[in-house]
């Protein structure tokens, strides 16, 4: 089991170390990605994006869980996946140079 921590607001190299596909990368690099990092917070049962927009973020978790889910045309909620402290979504971002 992978224990994580807390960060405090602004400990963004923190926060992006938990993540796998950034945890490698030398000092140089990952200040790099934690000065265009910005930390949001969000209430439960707050929207970080629908999926009819066209959305050019990295998210990643640094505290609570995020519940993804699309519904269904009986308007029913279906689960794809719950994102916890470490996980992250949007990385197709980072790869799409026609997503901004």
């Amino acid at each position: 089991m992978t224990k994580h921590t807390h960060h405090e607001i602004g400990d963004h190299a923190a926060c992006i170390r938990l993540v796998p596909i950034f945890n490698h990368l030398e000092d140089s690099a990952m200040n790099y990605i934690a000065e265009k990092a910005h930390t949001k917070q969000y209430q439960k049962g707050e929207f970080l994006f629908r999926s009819q927009e066209k959305e050019d973020t990295l998210y990643i978790i640094n505290r609570g869980k995020i519940r993804i889910y699309r519904l269904a045309d009986s308007g029913k909620e279906q689960l794809v996946r719950i994102l916890s402290p470490g996980d992250f979504t949007g990385e197709w971002t980072l790869f799409n140079p026609d997503a901004v």
